[in-house]
Order: C-alpha cells, then sequence, then structure tokens
C-alpha cells in the first residue's frame, strides 16, 4: 500500500513539475520584451558614448540612438502623427586621394513614399532592431540612407552600412532582427 501511494506521489509531482515548467517558460516569454528594455538603462561615467547620446549595447535601436530627430520621430508616432515622407537611398561612397569623400548614388536603388500604412510598417521594422555590438570601421563603400521627414519640417536620418549594421555618431553598429525592414525594402537590396 505504501508503494501505490508513492507511487501516485510521484506522478502527481511530475504533472506539476511540467505545467510549473510551462507556466514559467510562458511567464519569461511574455516579460522578456519587458526585461529587453529594463535592461536598456543609461550608462554613467567611462560607460557612457562620449558624445552622451547614445546609452548601452543589448537595447532596441531607439532606445539606443538619443540623436534628438531619432526621438522626435518617436514622439511623434507615439503621438499618432505619420511622417509626411520616407525616402531610401543606396549609395556607394568613393574616398579620394586627398582623404575626402564622395556620394554616388546607384541608379535604380531608391524608395520613395508619402504612403502612411507603408511608412509605419517601415517605422516598426526599425523597432524591432537591437543594437548587439560595437563594430570597427567598415570596408563595404555602399550604404543605405533612410530618411524621414517629420511633421515639423525636421528630417530623421539613419545610415546604414549593411543590412546589419547602422552608423550613429562616427561609430559603427552591429545590429540584429533586420530581416522584416529589409523585406520591406527589398528594391534597394
Amino acid at each position: 500500500m505504501f508503494v501505490k501511494k508513492r507511487r501516485i506521489y510521484l506522478n502527481v509531482r511530475t504533472k506539476i513539475t511540467k505545467r510549473a515548467a510551462t507556466l514559467i517558460i510562458a511567464l519569461v516569454l511574455g516579460l522578456l520584451p519587458s526585461l529587453l528594455l529594463a535592461s536598456c538603462g543609461k550608462k554613467s561615467g567611462e560607460d557612457a558614448i562620449s558624445n552622451g547620446q547614445i546609452d548601452q549595447i543589448g537595447c532596441f535601436l531607439f532606445i539606443f540612438d538619443k540623436r534628438s530627430a531619432q526621438q522626435q520621430l518617436v514622439r511623434d508616432m507615439d503621438a499618432g502623427k505619420i511622417p509626411t515622407k520616407m525616402t531610401a537611398q543606396l549609395y556607394n561612397v568613393i574616398r579620394n586621394v586627398d582623404g575626402t569623400e564622395t556620394e554616388e548614388a546607384v541608379k535604380g536603388k531608391y524608395v520613395e513614399s508619402e504612403d502612411e500604412e507603408f511608412i509605419k510598417k517601415v517605422y516598426y521594422a526599425i523597432t524591432d532592431l537591437i543594437v548587439v555590438g560595437q563594430m570597427g570601421i567598415q570596408n563595404n563603400p555602399t550604404r543605405c540612407r533612410l530618411k524621414f521627414e517629420l511633421d515639423d519640417g525636421q528630417e530623421c536620418e539613419l545610415i546604414f552600412q549593411s543590412n546589419a549594421s547602422i552608423e550613429i555618431g562616427g561609430q559603427n553598429y552591429m545590429l540584429e532582427s533586420s530581416g522584416r525592414l529589409w523585406n520591406l525594402l527589398e528594391k534597394i537590396y
């Protein structure tokens, strides 16, 4: 009789453990976005980037990038003000002998839209981007300039070094979760 009770106890315990594990996994997955946002607190002292505009690695792009035009874009979108126009241009950077750089647009690699739904899709795809690390100098001369013309006439410009990196304040950063953005702008790449 004692063995049967023990066997029943073990079966019940196993079921509880599986259920508890399922609940824990669901809880963690549900809280993951909040945990990511909470981990993106502002750094101080020598941990901060020298220009004071950029927080820490591991955050979503618009939390990481503190430039005023980018933050204005976020505020406008939160308030329901859609940018009046969005453009994306692929271009090559040519380094001259004297050390200067010249930009040359790549023909046929241009997207322009005033369609609010398309602009929203591109914006929300950018909100998916996560900055995962700092990179050295890129040798890739081809870049993509993405511009949003805001309601107040200000322009928000993002310069992507490749489909997986962005230039912010003269420094290159590696990105994750960029597939949705580049699927929307497939005409460029």
